[in-house]
């Protein structure tokens, strides 16, 4: 479902962590501890376990996508990654989700992928 920027500002505080990446920045970490430069923001994704939005440019204008879990149709993989020095949340693991699905073929490969949690 896309949403504008305004009702992405409105529903902030329903997601765990934000990652925008500005002209000037790249910020990541709890959406209530990360102020987003929406004037600067080229991107950003608003991330939680249960769903995420992603906010990007179109036709010049900050438009944002709406992804709920419960809506997905796919098998899921959870995979843990440790955040490599020198990135902000350095030392800490990020949880992502893959969503497979099948190629004509039967063969399965990753259709969609999002981060979920950061521990």
């Amino acid at each position: 479902m896309q949403k504008t920027i305004e009702d992405v500002k409105n529903s902030m505080e329903k997601y765990d962590f934000v990652l925008a990446y500005e002209f000037s920045d790249i910020k990541f970490g709890k959406t209530s501890e990360t102020a987003v430069n929406w004037n600067e923001c080229m991107e950003a994704y608003l991330i939680s376990e249960t769903g995420q939005i992603h906010v990007y440019s179109k036709n010049g204008e900050l438009v944002a996508d709406e992804f709920e879990e419960s809506s997905v149709k796919y098998e899921h993989s959870d995979r843990t990654y440790i955040v490599r020095e020198g990135v902000a949340l350095h030392g800490k693991t990020i949880k992502v989700r893959e969503y497979l699905d099948t190629d004509e073929d039967g063969q399965a490969f990753v259709k969609y992928s999002r981060i979920i949690g950061v521990n």
